[in-house]
């Protein structure tokens, strides 16, 4: 594919808005599955960090961890903000919980929103229109060339009987666009269950020509062993006991490296058991590395719940010697769709520029929590700041929401070329990315199997870029004074060191470019889930939200331009 670029302004005349092509660069897969802080610190032979640090999986790198010095909790340091970053604490002007809830809605009810798809063009189309009300300048939208996965066909057959299972999304393709078929009679071969799938299983189960089905745990780490490498947290209702796991959502255990251990053992297929879900097979995953050169998941690949996969390991278990026969069905297409993200303007009084941002795509139906929520909270920061004065924004402000967030972040890649780097053709000079995602309630796995609402906040990592001076104050006094519960913050230098060069958060390839950044992100269980639905977002929270990083985005924009400074710039290594 070759890049294209159309940067001028619409000509006199024409209708619609304007779009600019992008780059599409290399392609790689979702977010690489970041590990554990406090496992790597331990040198323990684990891999997740824990659910609200992870929330896009993208390299598969261990190192050698270096003992880390713990950074105490801070009583939250306090700086003496200007009359101007205090005004949005009491804003009239900040959107309420039900408009910004409205917007959520909206999103939610116009199904599947992933590139090419209906659905997907009608949510950019009513970010560009809320923008524009906003009185947002040059809103446009920016397009690039995304790949695509959708299934058509799947199902699990054991002896004859069909099994309740869903497709492994990004699965049974060789990374280039074209169907997928296991043909009108399946695979059939016999069942081999490999445990978790190590690398030991793997060695003492001879997998070639079978079916492999594997447990697919959720990483869970300790919050109290997590505390001493925050920056800050807020939690003044004590939430985390001692005992408090944090469930990581977004990739579970050892998968998929257990599902590339099938595929070099030679077998046919792979059913992956949700052991610590919800009894739900409808897991959504995450691309992971599936579209990076020489990382296809070219294995047919299924989901099954908790229960009916205990149930499909004892048939295994209890089987006479010529063991299970299974016919395992998977066929679509994985084809080149346009991505669009949409990015919008308010001049202030300097052209320096801080990017509020987040994305408007999802891979559930509804996609309520991921990502309505996020982008309704941009939307609603666009609102207000559109309804100052130019003289109360010392900086200019840049507005964006993208999709291709569940496929390969062409989209992003592209905005980053055309807008971030330094130099770049539009002429942008931003300093700083703010990221707002995820503002949902938290729901856990019931003792029935079902979903069990907790009645709080899903837990929220804010990623700071500490090394920029006053990043680490503003972000820990918006906690405080917006009262941002159950959100602990925790410095991007970190999560860099502990997650292989990756940040865990839909700006990653704006940070990547060196680009200081604030991101709050949540990590439901039910991210992935048809169960992401609009009951499941913090209603009563999204103008507290709001009014926060309205906050932030005052104070970063108060900063003196001596404290900005750009990071390294990390695409060169990836």
């Amino acid at each position: 594919m070759s890049a294209s670029c159309n940067v001028g302004p619409r000509p006199a005349g024409m209708g619609g808005p304007r779009v600019t092509k992008g780059w599409q660069g290399v392609r790689r897969a979702k977010r690489c599955k970041p590990l554990p802080i406090m496992q790597r610190v331990c040198q323990v032979n684990a891999r997740r960090l824990p659910m609200p640090l992870q929330t896009h999986p993208r390299d598969f790198h261990r190192f050698r961890a270096t003992l880390l010095t713990g950074v105490l909790l801070s009583g939250g340091c306090m700086l003496a903000w200007s009359s101007t970053a205090l005004a949005a604490e009491a804003a009239p002007g900040v959107p309420s919980d039900d408009a910004i809830y409205q917007h959520i809605e909206k999103l939610a009810s116009l199904g599947l929103r992933m590139p090419g798809r209906a659905a997907s063009r009608a949510a950019s189309d009513y970010v560009y229109a809320q923008f524009t009300d906003s009185s947002l300048q040059r809103v446009a939208f920016e397009e690039a060339e995304t790949l695509v996965w959708q299934a058509s066909h799947w199902g699990l057959s054991v002896n004859g009987q069909a099994l309740p299972c869903s497709p492994m999304q990004h699965t049974f393709h060789h990374g280039v666009p074209g169907p997928f078929s296991t043909g009108p009679q399946g695979v059939n071969a016999p069942l081999v269950y490999v445990g978790n799938g190590s690398a030991w299983d793997y060695w003492v189960k001879d997998v070639r020509g079978k079916i492999v089905v594997a447990d697919v745990p959720f990483s869970k780490n300790s919050a109290t062993l997590f505390k001493p490498f925050m920056l800050g947290l807020q939690d003044t209702a004590n939430t985390f006991p001692w005992d408090y796991m944090l469930v990581d959502p977004y990739s579970g255990g050892d998968f998929p490296d257990n599902y590339y251990r099938a595929m070099k053992g030679g077998a046919l297929g792979f059913v992956g058991i949700l052991v610590d879900y919800a009894d739900s097979h409808q897991y959504r995953n995450e691309a992971y590395d599936a579209y990076r050169p020489g990382k296809a998941m070219s294995m047919p690949a299924l989901w099954m719940s908790p229960v009916q996969g205990a149930t499909l390991v004892a048939q295994i278990k209890a089987a006479k010697p010529d063991g299970v026969q299974a016919r395992l069905e998977l066929e679509g297409q994985l084809t080149q769709q346009t991505g669009r993200g949409v990015y919008g303007y308010l001049p202030g009084m300097s052209d320096e520029t801080v990017l509020i941002e987040s994305h408007h795509d999802a891979s559930t139906t509804q996609g309520a929590v991921e990502d309505a929520s996020g982008a309704a909270e941009v939307m609603a920061l666009a609102r207000y700041f559109g309804q100052l004065p130019r003289s109360a924004r010392p900086r200019t402000l840049m507005f964006a929401t993208m999709d291709s967030h569940f496929t390969d972040y062409a989209v992003h890649r592209a905005f980053a070329q055309r807008h971030l780097r330094e130099g770049n053709p539009s002429g942008d000079k931003v300093v700083a990315v703010v990221s707002v995602e995820h503002i949902g309630m938290e729901y856990l796995k019931g003792p029935d199997g079902g979903w069990r609402a907790s009645g709080r906040l899903v837990p929220h990592a804010l990623m700071v870029s500490a090394e920029v001076k006053g990043f680490k104050e503003i972000a820990l006094n918006a906690m405080s004074r917006f009262g941002l519960e159950r959100t602990f913050a925790v410095s991007t230098s970190l999560v860099d060191l502990v997650a292989g060069g990756t940040l865990p958060a839909d700006s990653d390839d704006f940070w990547k470019v060196g680009l200081p950044v604030i991101a709050y992100v949540g990590a439901p269980l039910y991210l992935y889930d048809e169960a992401d639905t609009p009951d499941k977002v913090a209603r009563h929270d999204l103008n507290r939200v709001a009014r926060a990083f309205a906050s932030v985005v005052e104070q970063i924009s108060a900063l003196p331009s001596a404290n900005f400074k750009r990071l390294p710039d990390k695409t060169a290594v990836h």
